[in-house]
């Protein structure tokens, strides 16, 4: 497009810039984790308290700095969370000061984002949520050619049409709009927003494992000499296999099938090979959402029962209670509440991703951290609980040279994460092109942790004021001997209640994800639309799952030890080894604010693949580790 005639006039009519306020959503969630960090820090300064008073002359100084820890963490994460506030350092757009530009793109549905890319500013104007069309440079300076060969290599392939302009003149600007290309391809539905796709993503992550699983852990291998691996193995399953899914998911516009055949095509030029190695992780995932769907069955079964007072009724005998449980995990069991399982999955998956998962995860989310908090609280104020937080913050030097601790906090870490070549790979599919996936990556891993210890923070305790060994996970602590304990409370009602709509809420935004790369999947090899697809896949699984009732715990070890851990290598194989390093990086950097650094590729295709190769292989020999 040529400008060059332009008068002084026009070229000195350069709009404003002018900052909006930071989005509601991005307010209400640094405002939320404003909340969670000084309600988390109050805790954690109670229980140093606690810890100092009641520690011996020998382990004060141990006690001091763990109990001491959490309390600057908290304190950090508090001062951070109030900043990014009063900051509105994630504004979500600018707009252009000049009257009449806003009722143009309002008239042709256009919306003007802005990211920091480098040294500049950009501004996209997208087609549609999941695919934009052009960038433009809006600046009062003039770029190098330095600078301008950065930016349009940064998005030479996020966008179908690039313009390069030095002002933001109206009248230059309503041209260029003009000149972008019609929306006439087909529009994929995708998030709406970083934030409903991070918040998804998070609850795709937090699920059963957080909740029975993680505090069996945390309790058997010692506490914090659990967690330090744990940790460290987040840290690098998020910053490796978690980018490479997305990252693969996005740069394939499509689930598994699609995105392996791209790598495949990208080697060999051929997609069909890759295309069949690419049903492995879809059916996986499919086998996944049907064993959860009989879990799902439960969890409301005993929802319900906790609103009922069918729990309660039960007081603490446990025959009564176990026998409750056996009955339910039985043939033909729970068939009424396994429908309502997948009813609530296919509504909210009937209404496509920015109108069912992305709002569902949007509500559902922010309730079960809050509710999460809350039972901490009340937790902590119990007698004895705080013997549940001195376990917690205990490191024993010696365990953390037995191998089986670092073996079991990195299943957890993997099998958290939901790195399978599924889920989070369908989810990548619908992220926009413009985001940065690092960026989006840290946060699943971090809110996930926190999900996780926050399940810890409630369950170990909790145990410890009931006088009860924690000693068991799966299932049987959930809905046995949580059931005991929380019976045997003051306010055990409320609390039950409270804890399995806590539950509840984390197997929904679980198993729509599972069911998501099944469904995207029909979708985008027979064409259907979405709630046919949608349909067609529920069936499948309500049939399928109605009748492997008895068999759920079998079921779940097959395709957790096997299939999952399978499928996640298979996507680290394609995306790092046949894919290849430059679409590797050219998939990961687009978005990003800067590249990333050049240990990502050699980490990825040499230690994150090993290490998922360790997972199949120790997950078969000790018949599962996460």
């Amino acid at each position: 497009m040529q400008h060059a005639g332009v008068d002084e006039r026009r070229e000195n009519a350069r709009p404003e810039m002018k900052k909006r306020k930071v989005s509601a959503f991005y307010t209400g969630l640094f405002g939320f984790t404003s909340i969670f960090f000084l309600v988390s820090t109050t805790i954690c300064v109670w229980i140093f308290i606690c810890s100092i008073k009641e520690a011996t002359d020998s382990e004060y100084g141990v006690v001091f700095v763990l109990a001491l820890l959490p309390v600057v963490v908290g304190a950090i994460g508090l001062f951070l969370s109030l900043y990014m506030v009063l900051k509105g350092a994630f504004s979500a757009a600018y707009t252009v000061d000049a009257e009449g530009m806003t009722t143009y793109w309002r008239k042709n549905t256009y919306r003007l984002l802005w990211a920091d890319c480098v040294e500049f500013e950009i501004v996209q104007v997208p087609v549609n949520w999941s695919t934009s069309a052009a960038v433009v440079y809006c600046s009062t300076r003039v770029l190098s050619q330095k600078e301008k060969e950065n930016f349009f290599w940064y998005h030479k392939n996020d966008f179908a049409h690039v313009q390069y302009f030095q002002y933001s003149d109206e009248a230059i600007f309503q041209e260029f709009l003009h000149c972008v290309p019609d929306a006439n391809v087909s529009k994929r539905d995708g998030f709406r927003s970083r934030g409903g796709f991070i918040i998804a993503c998070i609850g795709s992550a937090v699920g059963m494992g957080n909740i029975w699983r993680f505090p069996t852990l945390v309790s058997k291998w010692g506490g914090m000499t659990f967690l330090l691996p744990y940790f460290l193995f987040v840290i690098l399953i998020g910053s490796t296999g978690v980018i490479g899914e997305f990252a693969l998911g996005r740069a394939a516009g499509a689930g598994p099938v699609d995105a392996f055949g791209m790598c495949t095509e990208a080697r060999w030029g051929k997609r069909r090979p890759g295309e069949l190695v690419g049903y492995i992780p879809v059916l996986g995932s499919l086998a996944l959402a049907i064993g959860y769907t009989c879990v799902m069955g439960w969890i409301f079964k005993y929802t319900f029962l906790a609103f009922d007072g069918g729990l309660s009724a039960m007081g603490q005998d446990m025959d009564a209670i176990v026998g409750s449980f056996n009955a339910t995990a039985s043939a033909w069991g729970a068939n009424v509440w396994v429908v309502v399982a997948v009813a609530v999955s296919f509504v909210i998956m009937s209404f496509g991703i920015a109108g069912g998962i992305e709002k569902a995860n949007k509500i559902m989310m922010p309730i079960l951290f809050l509710l999460f908090v809350g039972l901490g609280i009340y937790v902590a104020t119990l007698p004895g609980a705080s013997g549940g937080y001195r376990y917690i913050f205990t490191i024993k030097p010696a365990g953390l040279l037995d191998p089986y601790v670092w073996i079991y906090a990195f299943g957890q870490a993997f099998f958290s994460l939901s790195v399978a070549g599924n889920g989070s790979v369908i989810y990548g599919s619908y992220l926009s092109k413009s985001e940065c996936i690092p960026s989006s990556a840290r946060n699943v891993a971090l809110f996930d942790t926190i999900a996780a210890l926050l399940a810890a923070f409630v369950i170990i305790p909790a145990m410890a004021a009931g006088g009860a060994q924690l000693d068991a996970g799966g299932p049987g602590l959930m809905f046995i001997y949580l059931v005991h304990v929380m019976n045997g409370m003051a306010g055990g009602r409320i609390v039950a209640m409270v804890f399995f709509v806590c539950v509840a809420f984390a197997g929904v935004t679980s198993i729509i994800n599972l069911y998501e790369a099944p469904v995207a999947s029909l979708q985008e090899r027979f064409g259907l639309k979405r709630v046919p697809a949608t349909a067609v896949i529920h069936v499948i699984g309500l049939a399928v799952a109605l009748c492997i009732q008895a068999i759920v715990s079998q079921w779940m070890d097959v395709v957790s030890i096997y299939i999952c851990p399978l499928g996640a290598l298979l996507a680290a194989v394609m995306f790092f080894w046949i894919g290849g390093k430059k679409l590797v990086l050219e998939s990961v950097n687009l978005g990003a604010r800067k590249p990333i650094g050049g240990w990502y590729y050699p980490l990825c295709k040499y230690v994150y693949c090993a290490s998922v190769l360790v997972a199949l292989v120790a997950g078969a020999a000790l018949g599962g580790i996460g």
